[in-house]
C-alpha cells in the first residue's frame, strides 16, 4: 500500500530490500552527490539503520505504472529547532521535473501537516538545473552558496543552500 499518493505519483517508504535498487542508481548517476554520498559511502547495514530511523523519511517515488522514478529523503524531521533537510533525485534516464515536483509537494504537504516542522533546507550542486527548477516551483528560495565545498569525481564543486518556510509554502 502506498505511503503517500499524488495525482501521477506515489511514494513508499524505502525498505532494506530496496537498497540494491538505490545503490544501482548511485553507480549510474554522475551528478547526484546525494545518491553517491549517501549510498555508496556507507555499508549496507548502516544504510539499513538509516532507512529505519524514525528521524528520517526515505521514500521511493513511483509513477502510476509502478515504475520507480527516484528517491526523496527527509532528514532530522523531529528536530527541536523545527527544521529538516530534504534531498531528492530522479533515477537516471527518467528525469521528469513535473513528477519530481509532484513527489516533493506531496511529501512536503504531508510533513508540514503531520509534524511541527516550520522550515526545510535543500543542498544542491550549482549545475543541478533541473533540481533547482523543482525547488523554485515548490517555493524554495536560494539562501546562499558554498564555494568549492564538496570534493568528488576528483574536483571541487560549489554547493547551494535553498530553504522553504511553511508560511511561504501555503501562500
Amino acid at each position: 500500500m502506498p505511503e503517500l499518493k499524488g495525482e501521477n505519483i506515489y511514494l513508499e517508504i524505502v525498505k532494506p530490500q530496496d537498497i540494491a535498487l538505490v545503490r544501482s542508481w548511485s553507480i549510474k548517476t554522475r551528478d547526484s552527490f546525494f545518491l553517491n554520498n549517501s549510498t555508496l559511502m556507507i555499508s549496507t547495514d548502516d544504510l539499513s539503520l538509516f532507512i529505519s530511523s524514525l528521524n528520517h523519511k526515505f521514500y521511493l517515488i513511483y509513477d502510476r505504472a509502478e515504475r520507480p522514478l527516484g528517491v526523496l529523503l527527509f532528514s532530522n524531521i523531529h528536530n527541536p529547532r523545527r527544521t529538516a533537510e530534504v534531498a531528492l533525485t530522479m533515477q537516471p534516464s527518467r528525469n521528469n521535473t513535473k513528477l519530481l515536483r509532484e513527489a516533493l509537494e506531496t511529501a512536503l504537504t504531508h510533513l508540514f501537516k503531520k509534524t511541527n516542522l516550520e522550515k526545510f533546507y535543500c543542498h544542491c550542486l550549482t549545475h543541478e538545473e533541473e533540481l533547482k527548477k523543482v525547488l523554485l516551483d515548490c517555493y524554495f528560495k536560494k539562501e546562499g552558496q558554498f564555494r568549492e565545498h564538496l570534493f568528488y569525481h576528483n574536483k571541487f564543486h560549489d554547493q547551494e543552500v535553498w530553504s522553504l518556510r511553511k508560511e511561504d509554502y501555503y501562500q
